[in-house]
């Protein structure tokens, strides 16, 4: 008799489990791919396979988008949080993003003369119809060019709109945060134009025309988010409910010295109503992650000459500050670069800026954490001896309680007149001030993630094999040499034999 063949497995034949890794994977990845249509999947599986809704609730309601882009008009999540009917799903909310829109710089490459936005924006659009000027637009192509603006320009670039949304926000979070029981992180992001809520027009307008209807004007408007995402992270910290253990913000950079610019003004709103920080700080926040933006440089800080206390970088730079000191029970804490390099991004030609000092390396000059475990530095380029300075007695990173700091895509540079000899440079572009920064810090695990050496901020250079075998030797150091590494630096340099048998001396000594 032939044995009995098992049959097939099903989806209501495999372990609960394995149906939960199956639910957890039709999910969006990250918070910051919560975009419409992203739960469509879960939606769809849900219909579908009767045993997957023991799970569906849990991964669809874990991540959730406070998309904070009209005011006036409630978000969709904000409805969601007074529902009765939804009550017992609430508890499934365990992440949220707010998500802010862009502003649009709509003064960048004016070149032509133009009487009003609207007219701007229709001299942008003459292109995609073939014709020079606006004149020449026939009646229905005016139209589109109306519409266009209506949907994708004119809600980005008023100013009065950005208080209104702040105000909102102020009186609305609290109340939205404070519904999800066990709401454990909240981020802030972007709500970009083609992603924004179905009720909007310009959702409309993008549904209707296609999402590659925002590179349809040349040249092209430059959007900035940077003020708009700086004001909520610091919102999201005025309300923070006791919940809540992690926060990804945004520290906003920027070269705008105007006490009156809209820039300034919103970031003052919210960084000088802050005595909850000494009141009432958010003590259960053990993990924060603040990324960097704007531009590059470190603006209208020049000792006693200071431009002004609340313009530049200074307002940023004292108010994140406070919050670390304010985060007592901190254990983890990243910082992320993602600073534009785009020179017409900037209000200045930076004659008040400093491009070889940071914003976030002011910030952690200025404070030794109590309880502070691990330290992570993502995509800086810093200064050698500015993070020497850093270890030293009671400097940031000299806290007994840290352990662990990860250096991921790093460069360091070495500044100066003093240290351009050239065996110093040789040594330095090799990947030395790297071996010799590890080796002077055994009590800490220290984790390089593709490091890589500069020369006054020039170009960016491999570790050497020489001391990339020397670091991986070290116990308590960790190299990662991964990914992409060798296509994004320029390899080391080529040197003769002497000169490395040198350093290798020197290095021994």
């Amino acid at each position: 008799m032939a044995p009995a063949t098992k049959p097939a497995p099903t989806l209501a034949t495999l372990p609960s489990e394995l149906r939960r890794i199956i639910v957890t994977y039709l999910a969006p990845a990250t918070p910051d791919d919560i975009v419409p249509g992203c739960k469509t999947d879960l939606k769809n599986a849900n219909i579908a396979h009767r045993c997957l809704k023991e799970w569906v609730p849990e991964v669809m309601f874990r991540d959730m988008a406070l998309e904070h882009v009209i005011s006036g008009q409630a978000s969709h999540l904000e409805r969601f949080s007074v529902r009765g009917k939804d009550a017992d799903l609430f508890r499934h909310v365990r992440n949220i993003q707010v998500k802010v829109p862009p502003a649009i710089r709509w003064e960048i490459d004016t070149a032509t003369d133009f009487d009003t936005l609207e007219d701007l924006t229709a001299r942008r659009l003459c292109k995609k119809f073939g014709v020079v000027n606006p004149d020449s637009l026939t009646k229905e192509d005016r139209w589109y060019c109306e519409s266009y603006h209506r949907a994708l320009v004119e809600p980005f670039v008023d100013n009065r709109r950005w208080y209104m949304l702040l105000k909102n926000a102020q009186w609305s979070w609290p109340d939205i945060f404070s519904a999800f029981p066990n709401l454990q992180e909240i981020g802030v992001g972007c709500c970009e134009r083609v992603d924004h809520p179905v009720y909007t027009y310009t959702n409309i307008f993008v549904t209707r025309h296609g999402r590659d209807v925002v590179s349809e004007v040349e040249p092209r408007y430059v959007e900035d988010s940077t003020v708009n995402m700086g004001w909520a992270s610091a919102t999201v910290l005025a309300c923070v409910p006791a919940s809540v253990r992690s926060l990804r913000l945004t520290m906003s950079n920027m070269d705008n010295f105007n006490s009156f610019a809209t820039v300034n003004r919103l970031l003052n709103i919210v960084y000088s109503n802050a005595t909850w920080l000494i009141e009432d700080p958010p003590l259960g926040i053990t993990r924060l992650s603040v990324t960097l933006r704007g531009i590059h440089g470190v603006h209208g800080m020049h000792g006693l000459h200071d431009i002004g206390t609340d313009t530049g970088s200074h307002s940023s730079v004292r108010y994140y500050t406070r919050v670390l000191l304010s985060l007592s029970g901190l254990q983890h804490l990243e910082f992320h670069q993602d600073l534009e390099s785009d020179q017409n991004l900037a209000f200045t030609d930076g004659e008040d800026t400093n491009t070889e000092e940071n914003a976030v390396i002011r910030v952690v000059a200025k404070v030794k954490h109590p309880r502070l475990q691990t330290l992570e530095l993502h995509g800086f380029t810093l200064e050698y001896n500015t993070l020497l300075y850093l270890f030293q007695e009671n400097g940031f990173l000299d806290s007994p309680s840290l352990r662990k700091i990860v250096f991921d895509n790093i460069v360091l540079s070495i500044t100066g007149e003093s240290e351009c000899t050239s065996n110093k440079t040789y040594r330095h572009i090799m990947g030395y001030s790297w071996r010799r920064l590890c080796a002077d810090k055994p009590r800490l695990q220290i984790v390089l993630r593709n490091p890589s050496s500069t020369m006054s901020n020039e170009e960016n250079y491999a570790i050497h094999p020489v001391y990339v075998k020397e670091i991986q030797s070290m116990p308590g150091v960790a190299l990662d040499l991964s990914g992409c590494y060798t296509s994004t630096v320029l390899p080391p340099p080529e040197i003769g034999e002497g000169l490395l048998s040198r350093s290798m001396k020197e290095m021994e000594l």
